[in-house]
């Protein structure tokens, strides 16, 4: 275990400043974070801040080609691990906690990018700004560790996700800023000890998880116990079934929260009810600074109960994709319904209004998917697989919460039987299918597809 202070998270992230500075890296620039879930975490990132630049959080976990991939622009790389970085490395082992004086920065300058799956086989990096964030951040220090803390009597929070997933920004932040400490499971913890390991840490002023680590608790721990682990449970990433919502609805502290990477973190809440149903539990209405708009193909407002997709608009909305102006400007369009320069995030998802204000999810426009909370572009891995030189097709399914891949081989070329390795060594798990089977000949509907 180990412990830090405030005073030494100052001194740590001005020691990462001040290197980064000596190394070149201005404002405005990009710093690659790649360390571990322990005491230089949070200093890496806070001095890529103090430093100007902004931070892109780099799991360890992740395969080369991909790491690679997330950090070609980056200016410099501050890590705890062996790299083969083309530039500025900065080291934390040795540095000497030091003073430093903030870089002043604008708010709609660049805070951190988040890469998210892309349907052409590379991820996607979604540019979040500081004004984003602040929104999102300050909302939680208000209603997650501050509001948190006196309902159940907890403090802070707990980080045990990926912090290249933004779902844990606010479990990052929210608990520092509201003077409470921050709870870091180890890099490689085994989700089998996740229910142990939070009561012995806890109780939290508040916990943000996906559905899929509900499930996981719900096998550990007891509802009871579950729901004495914070003052508020978050539950966020993928849709909330619920049948799992209402095992500890009863309690009054669950609250769904639904957001796009694009939105920074957070769009809408929704406390959960009693008695929630068999249903998706719905997402709720807007948080503060935010704004839901469900609109036809035309842009057009539809009516309360009618299907459209949902755009996003207000503070949260992102700078953009990363060197992708093209995409940028289909998913990010003028707000028509709001002050001049004001834009909307287009999410793709497919959802209504309720009479009551509530928003209602139903599903996706296209074939994006969501795995134990982190979204997948199914292109992807199909691009990934269309790559193997014995793949002449390929096609991945979501079944019953798995990727299954359906391929079609060269005879010719040689055998499948490397496929999967292939996989592992250009996806993160969570990417990788479950399943591969392979196919003579691809199925086509009538339609010829």
């Amino acid at each position: 275990g180990f412990e830090v202070t405030f005073a030494e998270l100052l001194g740590r992230a001005g020691a990462v400043a001040t290197a980064l500075r000596n190394a070149g890296v201005n404002r405005g620039d990009r710093v690659g974070v790649l360390v571990d879930r322990g005491p230089w975490l949070h200093a890496a990132m806070l001095g890529a801040w103090f430093a100007g630049a902004a931070y892109v959080p780099v799991d360890p976990g992740f395969p080369t080609a991909r790491t690679t991939s997330m950090l070609d622009g980056a200016a410099a790389l501050v890590t705890d691990a062996d790299t083969a970085f083309d530039g500025p490395v900065v080291r934390v082992e040795g540095l000497e906690p030091v003073a430093f004086e903030p870089v002043d920065v604008d708010p709609d300058e660049l805070a951190y990018v988040i890469y998210t799956s892309g349907s052409t086989g590379k991820p996607k990096g979604v540019a979040v700004s500081h004004r984003g964030l602040a929104n999102h951040v300050g909302w939680a220090v208000r209603d997650l560790a501050v509001a948190g803390s006196l309902i159940g009597g907890g403090t802070g929070g707990a980080v045990f996700s990926s912090v290249a997933f933004d779902l844990v920004v606010p479990n990052v932040w929210a608990p520092l800023l509201a003077g409470q400490p921050v709870e870091m499971l180890p890099q490689d913890l085994d989700l089998s000890e996740l229910g142990t390991r939070l009561e012995a840490a806890g109780p939290f002023a508040f916990l943000k998880l996906t559905p899929g680590h509900l499930e996981v608790l719900s096998h550990q721990l007891t509802p009871e116990r579950v729901t004495d682990l914070a003052g508020v449970i978050v539950v966020a990433g993928e849709a909330l079934p619920g049948a799992l919502a209402g095992r500890y609805s009863p309690s009054g502290r669950i609250v769904n929260e639904y957001g796009p990477t694009e939105a920074s973190v957070g769009t809408c809440i929704h406390r959960v009810p009693a008695d929630p149903g068999s249903g998706v539990v719905p997402i709720g209405a807007p948080l503060p600074g935010m704004v839901m708009r469900v609109l036809d193909e035309r842009l057009n407002r539809v009516p309360v109960g009618a299907v459209g997709e949902l755009f996003v608009g207000g503070e949260g909305v992102a700078r953009g994709y990363l060197d992708r102006p093209t995409l940028t400007a289909s998913r990010f369009v003028p707000d028509p319904y709001g002050p001049a320069g004001s834009r909307l995030y287009r999410s793709g998802d497919v959802v209504r209004w309720r009479g009551d204000g509530v928003v209602e999810y139903l599903g996706r426009s296209d074939d994006q998917v969501k795995i134990r909370g982190y979204r997948v572009e199914i292109g992807e891995i199909e691009a990934v697989l269309n790559e193997h030189p014995a793949v002449t097709e390929a096609r991945v399914l979501l079944t019953g919460g798995r990727l299954i891949a359906y391929v079609v081989g060269s005879s010719e070329v040689g055998s499948l039987e490397g496929v999967a390795a292939f996989c592992e060594q250009r996806l993160p798990e969570y990417m990788v299918p479950a399943a591969f089977v392979e196919l003579d000949v691809m199925p086509l509907n009538a339609n010829g597809k």
